[in-house]
């Protein structure tokens, strides 16, 4: 595992994993592959259950004003992913990070997180 020196760094890094599941997954679709679209989607998912787990020794290195805050998106972020596996649903794994109305090139919500979150 990766040793980072901030909670932002983690988090960084976290998402660019996570949105290389969805990218995987969507050029799968365009190529009307299916399973592998789900495949990805599915991993996308189980990596957003354990954001909370893996992002809490990171964590620590946040400021007071950032953890209680910080604490509550991620476990937010991590209950939509258990709720999306519970329900088996690629439609809701796809949903994930994303706000309803969100249009192309508008930036995710764990994007929007990171970005203000203080240096």
């Amino acid at each position: 595992m990766p040793q980072f020196s901030t909670f932002k760094e983690f988090l960084t890094d976290f998402h660019t994993t996570v949105m290389s599941f969805e990218k995987k997954a969507l050029e799968a679709l365009d190529k009307g592959d299916t399973d592998t679209y789900k495949k990805y989607m599915l991993l996308k998912a189980e990596k957003m259950v354990v954001l909370e787990y893996e992002a809490h020794p990171y964590l620590k290195t946040a400021s007071e004003a950032v953890k209680s805050y910080a604490a509550k998106v991620m476990k937010s972020f991590s209950a939509d992913a258990k709720l999306s596996l519970k329900m088996d649903s690629p439609f809701y794994w796809s949903a994930l990070l994303w706000e309803e109305d969100a249009k192309p090139g508008d930036p995710d919500c764990l994007e929007t997180f990171i970005k203000g979150l203080p240096e």
